[in-house]
């Protein structure tokens, strides 16, 4: 398996992670400019690994059971996660929100352990779900640890999305509501 083939299939397992209703071929071949026919042989090897499932009805790709594994396997290996749960869990019950823990990769925040509130109406992220930095109240904790010129480079590679009417693009104004 090349190099490239690799790369390949772990840009489709992030795009399954981040796709609650699956991905299509054509639609993800589209996106990432890939042929139809390398993503479809890309995920027929994923599939036979156990690293993704396809939907009989909509023949949309979903991760599988493998990638769960190696996902879980890692995330018990983050001393952070044993640590904050019990504290998550406390902050939820009392504060009838929800708790979310999430880590920087890059220029997203993903979610890795949620504590739900006890609310009929709750906020319920997935676990593994991304979101850029700028659109969260995660995303700007973390944005508020960085020195200034990090932030002026995740500005310039474009990492600040404009999510809603509310999101903060702009650096500057970043780094002064920090």
């Amino acid at each position: 398996m090349s190099i490239v083939a690799v790369q390949r299939a772990l840009i489709l397992l992030k795009e399954m992670a981040s796709s609650p209703n699956g991905i299509g071929v054509r639609e993800v071949a589209r996106s990432l400019s890939y042929s139809p026919a390398v993503v479809q042989k890309s995920m027929q090897a994923l599939v036979a690994q156990g690293f993704a499932q396809q939907d009989p009805i909509t023949q949309h790709y979903h991760l599988g059971p493998a990638a769960l594994q190696v996902g879980l396997a890692g995330l018990a290996k983050l001393e952070l996660f044993r640590i904050a749960h019990p504290f998550m869990q406390a902050l939820a019950d009392n504060s009838g929100e929800t708790a979310l823990l999430g880590i920087r990769q890059g220029d997203i925040v993903i979610y890795i352990d949620k504590a739900l509130s006890n609310s009929e109406i709750r906020l319920d992220v997935p676990i593994g779900a991304t979101r850029p930095l700028n659109c969260t109240a995660i995303g700007k904790i973390l944005l508020a640890e960085l020195p200034d010129e990090e932030i002026d480079r995740l500005s310039q590679a474009g990492a600040f999305t404009q999510a809603s009417l509310h999101s903060v693009t702009d650096a500057e104004r970043i780094k002064r509501e920090m």
